[in-house]
């Protein structure tokens, strides 16, 4: 592939091994980054208010065989912010993206 070919993907960067935490990932701009984000290879973390708003998220993120974790909370309480972060590193280690 040519140094300004763009992979099938439409990826210009490999996010394997990296983890990546996506707020407002249920809907809209957030599932579309999230679902960018595991397309090129991140583990992709969604934040929603609800579980349920992060199923068709996980589903499609699946179906094109990326990885996907879904978190329920509230971005605007710290305590929240704090419990969905600790999560994650404990999971899957360091958040990069």
């Amino acid at each position: 592939m040519a140094a300004t070919e763009v992979p099938q993907s439409g990826c210009v960067v490999d996010l394997k091994g990296q983890v990546a935490l996506v707020t407002g990932a249920s809907r809209g701009i957030g599932r579309a980054i999230a679902q960018r984000l595991a397309a090129c290879g991140a583990t992709a973390c969604g934040v929603a208010r609800s579980l349920d708003g992060l199923a068709e998220t996980a589903e499609a993120i699946q179906e094109g065989g990326g990885i996907f974790e879904g978190l329920a909370g509230d971005v605007g309480k710290a305590e929240d912010v704090q419990r969905i972060v600790g999560e994650v590193e404990a999971k899957h280690g360091k958040i990069h993206v």
